[in-house]
């Protein structure tokens, strides 16, 4: 992962860049709506923006498939 994303990522925290984040669309084929949660703490997430910020746990996952800057 790029040092600039990292860093932008830590001082800026969303659920989506968060070690503990899932998107979970496994029932979409049987009419259930998809949502997203936080594994660790087995919760549904309903506002991203504000629960990242407040969180105690928020990690940066670590990807190797990020765009790169050259």
């Amino acid at each position: 992962m790029n040092e600039i994303v990292k860093k932008y990522r830590t001082e800026h925290p969303r659920c989506e860049w968060c070690r503990w984040y899932n998107y979970n669309a496994k029932g979409f084929l049987y009419g259930v709506p998809s949502y997203e949660e936080c594994v660790l703490k087995d919760r549904i997430i309903k506002f991203n923006r504000i629960q990242a910020k407040i969180c105690k746990y928020y990690e940066v996952k670590e990807t190797e498939d990020e765009i790169s800057i050259n």
